[in-house]
């Protein structure tokens, strides 16, 4: 539940100001690290204004999974 919780609250921030958000990667793909939680929300922000989430990372294993779902 805090999980979640913690999830929500970071995700309710990355919709207010997704720019806040230090770029992982290029093309404008951002992280918002759980500030308890070892995990990191990858996302980017489309033209449109639309937040797309690619991944919820844990911040040690497999880094960078994710980054085949960017192409």
């Amino acid at each position: 539940k805090r999980l979640l919780a913690e999830f929500e609250q970071a995700m309710s921030s990355v919709c207010l100001s997704p720019k806040l958000y230090p770029v992982a990667r290029k093309p404008n793909i951002r992280r918002a690290l759980l500030p308890t939680y070892p995990f990191s929300i990858i996302f980017r922000q489309s033209e449109s204004e639309q937040i797309q989430i690619l991944a919820v990372a844990h911040q040690k294993r497999r880094p960078m999974y994710w980054i085949s779902r960017v192409q």
